[in-house]
């Protein structure tokens, strides 16, 4: 088959339709498909020249590869640029050169490994005492090869879930490494999350202590640890005139009758969760009976009485 004259257009179609030059452009890049095998390499244009059904078989085969980029097209217009001499195949091979750099550099693009994003973690916030989880993307054309936690620039696991842990404070990143199909490497990483550091839970301490009859009675426990607003609740019932504050915990007021209330609780609760004081009673004793004695020569003597004289009389 014999070449079409070199100044104008190749058009390379499927069916075989004549091959002629141009030197405008309009490759078209969609769906990207894995090429077929590579086409005949020449070294120079005598060489092409000399086996004419290798060099339409090779440019059959670019434009196959053309194709399996752009499965939707079967037409392409290909600038080969101009030569001074295009009675010659130099022109010929220079174009047929061109078409197999670009074709090549396209392949390279469209083989060349990427992610489908960024991992993300979840949640957005928090301390060194919670679970953190990642949602890492999928890599095309490449393989993940590592996986890693970073706090700032230290790689703290690898995992897909990471509990940073106490005094690990900063900044929390996912980041991934691919390896492409064509051997280069990429990375991805997240956005930084802020680890705090995490606060010690809510504790409650303290014994309560007897109570009497008629007397005011107090006793607040002692909290540590936690954040936030705490408030307290009572488990059990309080002897009668004692009552629970819900803002201090304290249990205050003043009993009006002697006995043991026991089986009682206070819990406190805040951000950081709850804590109870644990079962405790409280023991509401009688009032004391006021002395029957009096004051004789000066010294208060309960067994002393008056006589029927109303004169002070020791006793015994």
């Amino acid at each position: 088959m014999a070449l079409a004259p070199l100044s104008q257009t190749l058009v390379l179609t499927a069916d075989g339709s004549p091959y002629l030059l141009t030197e405008a452009v309009k490759i078209p890049i969609g769906a990207i498909a894995p090429p077929p095998s590579p086409e005949t390499t020449y070294a120079n244009s005598t060489e092409m020249f000399a086996n004419q059904d290798g060099f339409l078989a090779s440019l059959t085969a670019l434009q196959q590869r053309m194709i399996a980029l752009d499965p939707g097209t079967t037409s392409y217009l290909v600038d080969f640029g101009t030569g001074a001499n295009t009675s010659t195949g130099d022109t010929v091979f220079a174009a047929l050169t061109k078409l197999q750099n670009w074709i090549a550099a396209v392949e390279a693009v469209a083989n060349a490994p990427s992610f489908s994003g960024n991992p993300t973690i979840s949640p957005a916030s928090g301390d060194t005492s919670i679970t953190y989880t990642a949602a890492d993307p999928t890599i095309l054309n490449g393989t993940i090869t590592t996986r890693q936690w970073l706090l700032g620039t230290t790689v703290i696991g690898t995992g897909t879930t990471i509990v940073p842990g106490a005094g690990n404070t900063g900044q929390l990143t996912r980041k991934l490494t691919g390896t492409g199909t064509d051997g280069s490497t990429i990375t991805s990483k997240s956005t930084a999350v802020t680890v705090a550091a995490a606060v010690p839970p809510v504790t409650i301490s303290g014994t309560p202590g007897s109570a009497t009859v008629g007397t005011a009675y107090l006793f607040t426990p002692t909290t540590s640890g936690g954040s936030g607003t705490k408030t307290f609740a009572l488990t059990g019932t309080l002897p009668a005139g004692l009552s629970l504050n819900p803002t201090t915990g304290a249990i205050n007021g003043t009993p009006t009758a002697a006995g043991t209330s026991s089986g009682l609780n206070v819990t406190v609760t805040d951000s950081s969760g709850s804590a109870n004081l644990g079962s405790f009673a409280v023991t509401v004793s009688a009032a004391t009976t006021p002395s029957t004695g009096i004051l004789a020569n000066g010294v208060w003597n309960d067994a002393a009485t008056w006589d029927d004289t109303q004169s002070w009389k020791d006793a015994a």
